[in-house]
């Protein structure tokens, strides 16, 4: 069986660079992809600063494929990683990517394009970025791509420059955040008019551009694919994706990273069968944070993005309240300066129930779904979110908002024999406050109720195996008419 030659493009991906879940889907979905029979994945990302240094520090090796290119102002080349678990290559243009952050000189968010925080030619880094792939991305074939898989807006040129006719590549958008769409000023990219699906009453809409020329577009959750189709979700694109149509794929996460019975950051390991090491990690993690324990006392965790899409007022408005609830809280997050600032001066007021770190730290938010009873996701809109599905690996049960692919992974407590976490009945304060007094009251008066819930969520297979199936029947869709397309030989 041939297989089929499928370039991903993405901005992030972990472990090599990372601000959000972009980089987490970056990191294992190509993995599993290449596990299916058919597929042939190499992964195309910017090798930033931040990125080379995580390659050395891990003793790995970086190899050039060909000669050195003309890459807009300056030059570039493409770099294969040596080793590592899935096929890669860096697109390593110095005068691009050589600098602190990946979309501003800070740690930047996943999805910044424009405005305060960013680079202001982040335009021309990313357009450029797509260009190499498209103009020499074949090197690390050895043969013409068959398909390329582009992430959200920092990919979404690939369609634009794919060349017109019968031998056309296939192209598959995805869509991580609708929110976060690359537009920019004038109708210019690299140097010429952009494409007409590109511009949009005088600035460059590059999402909307890649929405109207990719072959497919798709998105994280099904759940979500409906949302954006709307006015209240669709952030301006609604009509274009309601003309397109979206298919959505439910996010994974990588198994054998996330499992709490091999995991180092932990005090002590754990799985469904014996929980001990959970008590463990909870008392671990109230002296970490230096909160007093209490018998009866619902933990509770959030692991975000300090953004008003996450509902981080949400869980400011329910700080006051926690002593009636009988519960705790731990917040680990940082972004946006308003939302810290307030955090910040709660965590001071009520510094016996509520511990803070303004801080991105992987170890800490593993000990977070380990040592707490319940996770906090109080999204405004999610398109998918992977803290409920970590969470509930390490036996941690979700507190929710109705939307996205929040609706596609928790079932609610109230569904007999298939309830894995809590569902707020609205998004605002009052519905989060009412979801936490549910889940404090199961927990306290009906421990073997809260133990079956439990025992489903970790129970839940979250791995990639299964979305990785339904990428390559969607892939295998797009190719189809495609190659009846091509000219008889």
């Amino acid at each position: 069986m041939s297989k089929l030659p499928v370039a991903f493009v993405s901005s992030e991906v972990a472990p090599w660079s990372q601000t959000g879940g972009l980089g987490d889907v970056g990191g294992a979905l190509p993995q599993a992809l290449n596990a299916q029979p058919d597929l042939d994945v190499i992964v195309f990302t910017p090798l930033y600063r931040s990125a080379r240094a995580v390659v050395e520090l891990r003793g790995l090796a970086l190899e050039a494929i060909g000669d050195d290119f003309v890459l807009g102002e300056g030059t570039a080349r493409l770099l294969r990683l040596v080793g590592g678990p899935t096929p890669t290559v860096f697109v390593d243009a110095p005068h691009l990517f050589h600098r602190p952050g990946l979309y501003g000189p800070g740690s930047g968010s996943a999805y910044t394009d424009t405005g305060k925080g960013a680079f202001d030619d982040n335009l021309e880094r990313f357009s450029r970025f797509c260009e190499a792939v498209v103009t020499h991305g074949h090197r690390a074939f050895g043969a013409p791509i068959a398909l390329y898989h582009c992430h959200d807006w920092q990919a979404a040129l690939v369609p634009g420059l794919l060349p017109d006719g019968p031998e056309r590549p296939g192209c598959v958008l995805t869509i991580h955040n609708l929110a976060y769409q690359g537009v920019f000023a004038g109708d210019q990219v690299l140097g010429r008019a952009a494409p007409p699906a590109y511009q949009r009453q005088g600035h460059l809409n590059l999402l909307a551009g890649a929405i109207a020329m990719a072959d497919q577009v798709t998105t994280v959750s099904p759940h979500y694919a409906e949302e954006i189709t709307t006015v209240a979700f669709g952030c301006g694109l609604e009509a274009n994706l309601r003309w397109r149509g979206v298919t959505g794929i439910v996010n994974g996460i990588d198994a054998s990273d996330w499992n709490p019975r091999q995991d180092p950051a932990l005090p002590a390991p754990f799985d469904a069968a014996d929980l001990r090491g959970r008590a463990e990690a909870r008392r671990g993690l109230l002296a970490e944070l230096g909160l007093p324990d209490e018998p009866g006392t619902l933990l509770l965790g959030v692991v975000s993005r300090l953004a008003g899409q996450k509902g981080p007022d949400l869980v400011a408005e329910l700080v006051p309240r926690l002593g009636s609830l009988r519960a705790r809280l731990i917040v680990l997050g940082s972004g946006e300066p308003a939302h810290e600032a307030h955090l910040q001066a709660l965590s001071v007021r009520h510094r016996h129930r509520f511990g803070l770190r303004l801080d991105f730290d992987r170890e800490l938010a593993r000990r977070i779904y380990a040592g707490v009873d319940a996770i906090l996701v109080p999204s405004r809109f999610e398109p998918c979110g992977l803290v409920q599905m970590y969470a509930m690996a390490y036996g941690a049960l979700p507190i929710v908002s109705p939307v996205g692919g929040l609706v596609d992974t928790v079932t609610d407590a109230s569904v007999p024999g298939e309830g894995t976490g809590f569902a707020m009945d609205a998004v605002h304060a009052a519905a989060l406050a009412r979801a936490v007094q549910r889940a404090g009251d199961l927990l306290r008066d009906e421990p073997e109720a809260w133990a079956a819930l439990q025992q489903r969520a970790m129970a839940t297979d979250w791995s990639w195996q299964a979305s990785a199936s339904a990428w390559a029947r969607l892939f295998r869709g797009v190719m189809a008419p495609l190659a009846h397309a091509q000219p008889a030989a």
